[in-house]
């Protein structure tokens, strides 16, 4: 399906806001620009909101908004740092009534198709607007120079995309990746009105949609998702190391959120329940 083929209505296609939220980016943030305006699809913006950097990223933001006027926003409604999960949120104000929206990372490289992939997929899965909906996809792992460290995320942490429909698994851990994903104008809807807790902005998503209406998977990848020292979060190989913070990340971190997540959702918590969900990603790892 080309991207004609996914008009809103007869004339215009359905807007697409790309959600960019950048700190110190200048290396990589102009391939990144430069990849989304490369998109095929015809109807989407970019909006960027920096939180506070002091390297030369302002100044390659305005050259492009100066550039590419009305694609390219830079947003100055909240000044100064606020970290990466509020960063972003503070941009949902820019998603108008019935347009989708995409995160995006400042050091990636999207495919030319990505925002027609997801929206094809997104209309498929897409029943009804009212319900939120959320689409996810695989990724390609790069190192900082784009060299192919691993064709599918998923498949390099040892990820089952397929949990994604509980919002307990998702809790317990995160298979969905902002900067790869679409989330429909009900989810945007959810997360301006979420409640605060202590987790970051893609997997608050997650898991309010999970909760509340549909998640799915995109399985083809459609960016490069490039590793370096700088990551806030990034990709780590599978392995004894990984189980074993994962284990005291478990005990410290995991359960105390589930418990709040269930008292914000009015879900009565379980630590019964919650440990055989957990007992599923050990055999899922042990049988890899």
């Amino acid at each position: 399906m080309t991207a004609k083929g996914m008009l809103g209505n007869a004339t215009s296609p359905a807007p697409v806001v790309v959600a960019l939220s950048t700190y110190n980016g200048e290396r990589y943030l102009e391939a990144l620009l430069n990849s989304l305006l490369s998109q095929d699809y015809p109807n989407f913006r970019i909006v960027v909101r920096d939180d506070g950097s002091s390297d030369g990223t302002l100044a390659i933001i305005d050259s492009y908004c100066s550039q590419h006027p009305g694609k390219v926003v830079h947003s100055r409604r909240f000044v100064g740092n606020v970290g990466v999960t509020r960063s972003f949120l503070c941009l949902l104000d820019h998603v108008e009534d019935g347009a989708y929206l995409m995160f995006c990372d400042q050091d990636d490289v999207w495919f030319e198709d990505k925002i027609s992939k997801f929206m094809v997929r997104m209309r498929e899965v897409e029943s009804d607007r009212v319900v939120p909906a959320l689409v996810f996809g695989d990724m390609v792992v790069t190192d900082q120079d784009l060299n192919v460290v691993a064709p599918s995320f998923w498949a390099y942490q040892r990820l089952d995309p397929n949990t994604a429909d509980d919002w307990r698994r998702l809790v317990m851990s995160n298979v969905v990746t902002g900067c790869s994903s679409m989330c429909n104008s009900a989810a945007v809807v959810r997360l301006r009105s979420a409640p605060s807790l202590a987790v970051l902005h893609d997997h608050l998503a997650a898991i309010l949609v999970a909760r509340h209406g549909v998640v799915a998977k995109l399985a083809q990848p459609t960016m490069f998702y490039r590793q370096h020292l700088a990551n806030v979060e990034g990709a780590r190989a599978f392995g004894m190391r990984y189980l074993v913070t994962r284990t005291f990340y478990f005990l410290k971190v995991i359960v105390p959120r589930y418990r709040a997540m269930c008292k914000a959702f009015g879900v009565p918590f379980s630590l019964a329940v919650y440990l055989k969900v957990e007992s599923v990603f050990w055999r899922l790892a042990r049988n890899r």
